[in-house]
């Protein structure tokens, strides 16, 4: 696969990339927090909106919304990281990654799943 062209690369975000810490939550969960500055900004990408789902976890229910990123580019990004973009109403959206694969191999294009809970 070759790089996305610049014509499909219409979308920009911010990425944060987390950090473990030995520290947990009050149920004992992991902590992986994000700093307050993005540590790549503006990466122009592609975003694409998937499936919406509601799912009922711990008697409420979610709705979840899964997107695939695009990028033309290698970005050492891993699963937990969040990813911030404004869509086109102009709504901001928090994600966060769920897996990452390199197209084809070749280090040219790089396809994120992610999710947003609401």
């Amino acid at each position: 696969m070759r790089s996305p062209s610049a014509r499909v690369l219409i979308n920009y975000c911010n990425i944060y990339i987390s950090s473990p810490m030995n520290a947990s939550d009050v149920d004992g969960a992991p902590q992986f927090p994000v700093g307050s500055l993005p540590t790549y900004a503006n990466v122009a990408c592609t975003i694409q909106g998937k499936a919406r789902i509601d799912v009922g976890e711990q008697r409420r229910i979610s709705q979840v919304t899964e997107y695939l990123i695009i990028f033309p580019a290698f970005i050492p990004v891993s699963p937990r990281d969040m990813i911030t973009f404004v869509d086109g109403g102009g709504l901001n959206h928090t994600v966060f990654i769920e897996s990452i694969e390199d197209m084809a191999g070749r280090n040219a294009a790089f396809k994120v799943w992610a999710s947003e809970r609401i």
